[in-house]
Parts: structure tokens; sequence; C-alpha cells
């Protein structure tokens, strides 16, 4: 009897569970039948180590560890190396990625981007920490979620240096709120300390991307206050919450303001 008289004969069941493995199995059969190869070398304006194979065109399909390097300098920054390593899958970035930002100055600041992925979008938890590096002090740090690409569930940035640019600097910024389908949703929180070291509080409640209640306090007396008094330093804690739509994990910040612009390093 043949193959198909016996997936005919099959019992309804088995021969569902048979099409499934096959429509996960065929689409691999071509990746696998690839012969997986290794590249090191320059990528780029740095230096690589990567898995790939060739596509029936001869071209590289990136498939497996990825791991890139370089070694710069610019004239805000000084001398830095910048790592990102994670793996891909038939040229999408799958699974937990690792972005570094090196400084080469003993004064310093390092930072570290753990994210993940699937199928080439944003999912799941990205950390970002941010450390001096002549003590290994976290200067800052963020957490967020996402799906799809979208920002989802709580949000968190904290910043334990004086944060800021044009001569106006706050400091100790805290941001907490969060996210519904990349929507600001729910009680945002933002306190810090103002360019005059009178500590803030702002309160935001949010409804599916809808503002509904703001409140402004002042820490130090406890009386409400108008934001336009302090226009720029109301600023720095927006800039905190579009963080992570700025910092992109094949660039850094140009300096170490991430709405500045960028420096790319790939």
């Amino acid at each position: 009897m043949n193959s198909n008289k016996i997936f005919v004969f099959m019992a309804p069941k088995f021969r569902n569970i048979l099409y499934v493995a096959m429509v996960i199995i065929l689409p691999l059969e071509s990746v696998i039948s690839q012969t997986i190869k290794t590249y090191s070398g320059g990528y780029k304006k740095g230096i690589a180590t990567y898995q790939y194979y060739e596509d029936k065109d001869q071209q590289w399909v990136l498939h497996g560890n990825f791991k890139y390097s370089i070694t710069s300098r610019t004239d805000d920054i000084g001398d830095f190396t910048a790592t990102m390593a994670g793996s891909y899958n038939q040229n999408a970035k799958e699974g937990l990625w690792k972005f570094q930002f090196l400084s080469k100055d003993s004064f310093g600041l390092n930072e570290t981007v753990t994210a993940n992925f699937l199928n080439d979008k944003r999912n799941g938890e990205w950390n970002f920490v941010e450390t001096r590096k002549a003590d290994n002090k976290i200067t800052r740090k963020s957490i967020v979620h996402y799906k799809d690409n979208k920002m989802v569930g709580k949000f968190i940035f904290e910043c334990y240096r004086g944060y800021g640019w044009a001569n106006v600097t706050i400091a100790d910024l805290k941001v907490s709120g969060y996210f519904n389908k990349g929507e600001f949703d729910s009680t945002w929180k933002i306190t810090f300390k103002g360019h005059n070291s009178i500590p803030y509080s702002i309160e935001i409640l949010y409804n599916d991307g809808k503002l509904i209640h703001e409140k402004y306090i002042n820490l130090s007396d406890g009386t409400v206050f108008d934001p336009k008094e302090i226009l720029y330093d109301i600023e720095f804690p927006i800039a905190a919450i579009l963080f992570w739509n700025f910092y992109s994990y094949d660039s850094r910040p140009y300096s170490y303001n991430p709405m500045m612009y960028f420096e790319r390093y790939k």
C-alpha cells in the first residue's frame, strides 16, 4: 500500500496531527538542508562574527548567533566600544539580545540594554542600565515591556544623576506608569527635584490614551503649582517617557541625553 493510501485510511485524528507536523517541519526543511556557515571579519564600520546560509539566489541569510563590535571616538563622548550580540532566525532577530556601549573615559558612563525579540519585533521585557565607570554606580535605569513593537504593562524610568541640557538640570527623576497597547493608561507618577532643588510630584490619570486628570504638587509645601512655572523642568520627565522611542538598538545617543541626535555605530 502506497503512502497516499496509508494517509487516506488513517483515523481523522491522526491525519490532523500528521498534517500539523508537516506544516511545521516542511518550511524548516529548506533551512536545515542548507549548510550553516560562519563569517568573521569586517562588517559595516566594525567587526562581526555571525552564522548564515546561502539561499537559492546565493544571498546570505543570517541564521544563528550574531556578534558585532566597534571601537570609535566622537568629540562629544571620546573613545568608546559598542557591542551587540544575539541570534537571528532567517534574517529576523529572535530571542534575547544584549547591546552595550562602553566608554573608555575613566569618568565616562557605560550603557547596557537587554532586549527580547520575536520575529524581528520588540517583544517581552527590555531593560536599560547606565552605570558610572569610576565606581560602577547605577546612574539611570529603565524597564519597559513590548508586544508586537508596542509598549504594554508597567513602565519604569529612574535617573539618579543630573539630567537635562541647556544649563538646566533636574535630579532624582523617577517615572512610573502603564501602557495599554502602546497607549498611556492608568496612573502615571513623576517625581523629581527641579533646577531650583525644590521637589515636585506630577500625577496623571489616563484611560486608554485619553487624559482624565492631572495634578501638580510642590512637595516642599504641599501646594499645587502651575506647570508653566517650571516648563523647562517638565520637559525632562517627558523626555524620560519617550526614552525608549528614541533609543534604537542599533544606535546610541550622541550625547548622554536621549533626546539629542544619535551617533550610529552600525
